[in-house]
């Protein structure tokens, strides 16, 4: 069993532009990453979990707020 707060890996990944007008592109973008993976499943995320995302300058933090299984049981 994994205690929480033990890091499991280190994974770098790419930002990368979500261009919103193709007109004038310079400069018209979001920033944009997508995770995915195997390593997700395997660090406690799966499908359906309600998430919180704490937003710091430089610094995203993502955690499971409601797992999959409480969300979906009164319903």
């Amino acid at each position: 069993m994994k205690s929480k707060g033990t890091l499991l890996g280190i994974r770098r990944i790419t930002v990368c532009r979500n261009i919103l007008s193709k007109r004038n592109y310079y400069g018209n973008y979001n920033p944009k990453f997508t995770l995915t993976g195997k390593w997700l499943w395997e660090c406690g995320f799966k499908g359906g979990d309600k998430l919180r995302v704490s937003v710091y300058h430089k610094k995203i933090v993502i955690e499971i707020e409601i797992p999959r299984e409480e969300f979906y049981k009164d319903k």
